[in-house]
């Protein structure tokens, strides 16, 4: 939280907030932990080639993804029968991955729809924000 705010008051002294629109939300640990909160979601999924996302029910889901694994590529990339490539990977399965089992489990990524909710209304006003 303290990082966001400081790269938020940073972008108020360029302008953040008066010239133009800025949020800055960060991922706890890293963007896949959001995927690790709805891994059950893509039980069965697959990516558009063809490979298999996860092939049965994850157990081992951590009871709080929002501050562990501390690797959560790796978390994927052991569950993923090809492996987690973020490259190759991180879009399709956030265009397949359940977001409201993210959204009730994962306090940052509630966080970041209501950034982008802001930054929404910050155009349709015509008033700029800036926010942590």
């Amino acid at each position: 939280m303290r990082a966001a705010q400081i790269l938020a008051q940073e972008a108020r002294k360029v302008g953040g907030g008066c010239q133009f629109s800025v949020a800055v939300v960060f991922a706890c640990q890293e963007f896949e932990s959001w995927y690790i909160a709805a891994a059950n979601s893509l039980v069965g999924k697959h990516f558009s080639d063809s490979r298999i996302v996860l092939p049965e029910p994850v157990s081992d889901i951590p009871p709080h993804p929002e501050t562990s694994p501390r690797d959560a590529k790796g978390w994927l990339g052991k569950r993923i029968p090809t492996g987690y490539n973020p490259v190759r990977d991180q879009k399709e399965l956030a265009e397949i991955v359940d977001l409201d089992l993210i959204r009730q489990n994962m306090r940052s990524f509630r966080r970041f729809e209501e950034a982008v909710k802001e930054l929404v209304e910050a155009i349709r006003t015509g008033r700029a924000i800036s926010t942590p």
